[in-house]
């Protein structure tokens, strides 16, 4: 009888012994997966500000050629930029359709594959950022996007992703806040801060929506987790 006791504890042991190194062993992929996800997530972090500064720089100087009249138009045999447009056109961008009825009427600049309409400052939050003509999820990683409206209609709306250097820093900007857009060709539009808010999935019609408010412009990004948005919503700053 001691003897069958000592093997059952043995037993019991060596199976513990193998569930605490299961256990640590899938504790260890966890944690490599953590901290591959988050490498990942600092590099797309860093090219996404690379290449928005590598494009604002580049947009600077085509606004400066539009005096010379040689601003670099869209290419129109393009058919890579052919097929970008037909993406872009009627895009869904949570659940919500992304209209491009007004890119015709605004002025435009093309870099490196992708059109612009020119450049966004948020001078309290130390910002200067490209903003693209079209919604997609590849210019994304260039700049912000318009994701519908105009700025000729009043009811222009820019998404960016949540990268320290694009929109991350929406979160902190404050009502009365100065928010300048500079068109390519070099028209100057300032907007001031009325309000900040969180909008849900389930809302994102409001986003394009604004029913009884006042706002002309609203910027927005991701919240931390994705689970909701920031909106900041301006009004446009007349007689200036």
């Amino acid at each position: 009888i001691p003897m069958s006791t000592n093997y059952v504890d043995i037993k019991d042991n060596d199976e513990n012994e193998n569930k605490t190194d299961q256990r640590s062993t899938s504790k260890k992929k966890m944690d490599n997966n953590k901290t591959n996800q988050k490498e990942k997530n600092i590099k797309e972090a860093n090219d996404a500000g690379k290449n928005a500064e590598r494009i604002y720089t580049k947009l600077v100087d085509v606004m400066a050629d539009e005096v010379n009249g040689t601003k670099p138009t869209k290419p129109s045999n393009d058919a890579t930029t052919s097929e970008q447009d037909e993406n872009s056109a009627g895009s869904v961008y949570d659940g919500v359709s992304v209209s491009d009825s007004y890119v015709s009427v605004m002025d435009t600049a093309y870099i490196e594959g992708f059109s612009y309409l020119g450049i966004i400052e948020i001078p309290s939050l130390g910002l200067s950022l490209p903003v693209g003509e079209n919604f997609s999820y590849d210019q994304l990683d260039y700049s912000p996007c318009r994701y519908c409206g105009s700025y000729y209609t009043d009811d222009l709306v820019i998404c960016g992703h949540n990268f320290t250097s694009h929109f991350g820093p929406l979160n902190y900007l404050e009502p009365g806040s100065s928010v300048v857009l500079i068109t390519t060709g070099g028209e100057r539009i300032n907007y001031t801060v009325l309000e900040r808010e969180t909008v849900w999935p389930q809302q994102m019609e409001r986003m394009t929506d604004p029913g009884d408010n006042l706002w002309d412009m609203t910027l927005f990004t991701c919240n931390n987790g994705g689970e909701s948005r920031c909106a900041v919503r301006c009004a446009r700053v007349r007689n200036l």
